[in-house]
């Protein structure tokens, strides 16, 4: 049978390590524990929902603690929390790394987890190529209809025998591609991202600017032309490229207001500003021209503008005026 003093000592001891679990427990909870004193090194990350993310949460790759979040404050500007994350120097991550918020633990503690974006660069490089392929084709054959029309047989008109492809416009088209990309990273940028990003908000803006003129030229058409030759427009002819030019151009505003602080994200809009006025200032200069090039692409592709109908195919305009005919016709016994 224990004496008092043994079970006084007993109980001192468990007490002691009751004290040191709830202590460590708390350190836990408060996150101040495991902390290093090795060079770290900090980079922001923005979230839109935090949670209960604290100072001093974990920051962990693979389970390992690899730094802690050092900050946490709002964006005005984006409405976005910006979390600053002191990264253990030991440990490097690719630039392309994403970082989510996670949960752990019976009591819920939340902690950042990186993930590393090697799938992700992985799709955005073929979502890149697919893209480039899709864009050379395009130009190369926008390119033999433009030199075809306004030149004839001279300059880059020459196609294969086997497939009917622009050999001339598709080398072209890819050897300044080349040249463009190689100028750019030996005097601009080093970082691919960038020039896959410039030149898709330049390209984006432009394409924004040809939809709200092809809109504006089917209301023409299908509104004012095709009635003056006796083809009723219907409602929604009126309403629904009006409707599109007004989304255009909301789309377009929030991309150019508020003007971007950034030198490359004022540069995507002046290039891309400088190739709209080009076009239209060789379309007012050389309407002639112009005229040739759009009858040359329209044959290329099948396409007429009889009967009031842009961009229509051949086959299509001409059983929409058969049937027009015959339902003005009066049917007799």
């Amino acid at each position: 049978m224990m004496t008092r003093k043994e079970l006084d000592l007993w109980v001192g001891i468990f007490a002691v390590i009751g004290i040191g679990a709830m202590l460590f427990l708390s350190l836990k909870v408060a996150n101040l524990a495991s902390f290093s004193a090795a060079d770290s090194y900090q980079i922001k990350a923005k979230f839109d929902n935090i949670g209960g993310l604290k100072v001093r949460a974990p920051v962990k790759s693979a389970g390992v603690v690899v730094g802690r979040v050092g900050e946490i404050r709002f964006d005005n500007e984006s409405f976005e929390a910006v979390v600053a994350l002191n990264i253990d120097g030991r440990y490097q991550f690719p630039k392309d790394s994403s970082a989510k918020i996670l949960t752990s633990g019976l009591l819920g503690e939340q902690y950042i987890g990186p993930v590393v974006g090697d799938l992700v660069t992985l799709g955005t490089a073929i979502s890149a190529m697919g893209c480039a392929l899709a864009t050379a084709v395009a130009a190369s054959r926008l390119l033999f209809a433009l030199n075809r029309g306004a030149f004839e047989r001279r300059g880059f008109t020459k196609v294969s025998a086997k497939s009917g492809a622009p050999i001339s416009a598709t080398l072209f088209v890819c050897g300044l591609a080349a040249a463009i990309i190689v100028v750019m990273r030996v005097a601009v940028t080093d970082t691919a991202f960038n020039l896959f990003a410039w030149s898709g908000t330049v390209g984006t803006l432009v394409l924004l600017v040809a939809y709200a003129l092809f809109s504006v030229g089917a209301w023409y058409y299908l509104c004012i032309r095709a009635p003056r030759q006796g083809h009723e427009a219907a409602l929604l002819d009126y309403v629904v490229p009006v409707l599109a030019v007004a989304v255009i151009a909301y789309t377009t505003f929030r991309n150019v207001v508020p003007w971007p602080a950034t030198a490359p994200g004022r540069a995507n809009i002046v290039i891309a500003a400088v190739w709209v006025i080009a076009i239209i200032a060789v379309i007012i200069a050389a309407p002639k021209t112009t005229r040739r090039i759009a009858e040359s692409l329209s044959r290329d592709e099948g396409l007429s503008t009889e009967g009031g109908y842009l961009a229509v195919a051949v086959d299509e305009v001409e059983d929409h005026l058969q049937r027009h005919d015959a339902a003005k016709t009066p049917m007799t016994r």
